[in-house]
């Protein structure tokens, strides 16, 4: 009996053991799991508290009835998940100088992620974003997309699966360009622009057409275009624009732009094709610019005034693609909205159909 008895006692010292162990490993998912959740809370409401672009309405303007400002033409056409990530560009400008920092966007995309084909969905996103990102925020020269990534990490825990997605680069590596080595170096560069845009601003006044004129004229007058053995990275920016002066056709749309924006004058870079006198068709950029709340196209680069093989254009020729309307214009240049592939089609506004009358 006795032994009976210090059997049943062992039973209940092992049992009491089991449950304490029970009750210990039970509290740990517990709090693990709210620790989870406070980090989802505080990353959600970190990226929700950031400064949002305004989204105007306006039921008489195009795109959902989203008003059309000198830099959100393209941020307003894109979805919902687009513009989360493209707030996150917004936000983090600053810190991205570093080629180093790393965007982190919580949980805020795990709905996407956990229908079928998610990833291709958010991939997509991500895509769409930032080429409205680039097209919209000219300051932006230094990034390499090609080497910034989207990485999800994928949470299962107590039956609950969850998704984490951070934007940032490869394990010790940088999505800055070749021609920028760290944040030091992008801040000297932007810093000479600044100081360029100052420059070319203080002596530019009168009518927004006749500072447009003011800037146009001194791009072609000043930028050289870089043919296929004088390019390199800075010739499709503002940085090959404004200080090398040596650019192709983007990086004089993207300079006209930038000098645009500052001025508050809604310019836009468009993309597309052109076809030259020669017959020749190939992509090309471009601006486009309202005056009066009316479009027009302006090509910088085919006003450049020297002519293959030497000579100097005359006045005329000089303005040939200057403030022109839809008839005369998109009989040479076509746009198109599709930027990228894996990207979303943007919509441009309607040119007038008239050439602007000075």
């Amino acid at each position: 009996m006795k032994q009976n008895n210090g059997f049943i006692k062992i039973l209940m010292i092992l049992l009491l053991v089991l449950i304490t162990i029970a009750i210990v490993v039970f509290g740990y998912f517990i709090l693990t799991d709210q620790k989870n959740r406070k980090i989802y809370e505080n990353n959600f409401n970190q990226i929700s508290q950031e400064p949002i672009l305004e989204e105007p309405k306006d039921p008489n303007a195009p795109y959902g009835g989203e008003t059309i400002t000198a830099n959100n033409l393209f941020y307003v056409q894109l979805d919902d998940t687009a513009k989360v990530l493209y707030k996150g560009l917004v936000a983090h400008q600053e810190d991205m100088k570093s080629g180093t920092y790393t965007i982190n966007f919580g949980y805020q995309f795990h709905e996407i992620l956990s229908q079928e084909g998610g990833m291709e969905k958010l991939n997509q996103a991500f895509q769409s974003a930032w080429n409205a990102y680039r097209f919209d925020q000219m300051d932006v020269f230094y990034i390499d997309v090609s080497k910034i990534f989207l990485f999800t990490k994928k949470i299962t825990m107590n039956g609950k699966t969850t998704y984490e997605v951070t934007l940032g680069p490869k394990e010790g590596e940088s999505y800055l360009s070749a021609s920028y080595a760290n944040k030091e170096v992008v801040e000297r560069a932007k810093s000479q622009i600044d100081l360029r845009v100052n420059e070319l601003l203080s002596s530019t006044n009168g009518t927004d057409e006749e500072k447009m004129k003011r800037i146009h004229d001194w791009m072609v007058n000043e930028i050289s275009y870089a043919e296929e053995n004088n390019q390199n990275d800075n010739s499709y920016d503002i940085y090959g624009g404004l200080l090398e002066k040596n650019a192709v056709c983007e990086g004089y749309a993207r300079t006209f732009k930038l000098l645009m924006d500052r001025l508050q004058i809604p310019c836009l870079l468009v993309a597309g094709t052109a076809t030259n006198s020669n017959g020749q068709t190939e992509s090309h950029a471009w601006n486009m610019v309202s005056l009066g709340e009316t479009w027009y196209a302006i090509d910088v680069t085919w006003d450049d005034p020297i002519v293959v093989g030497g000579g100097i254009l005359g006045e005329e020729r000089r303005y040939a693609y200057y403030l022109k309307g839809s008839e005369e214009f998109y009989q040479t240049h076509t746009p198109s909205g599709m930027l990228s592939e894996n990207s979303m089609e943007f919509l441009y506004p309607e040119l007038d159909k008239e050439n602007y009358v000075r």
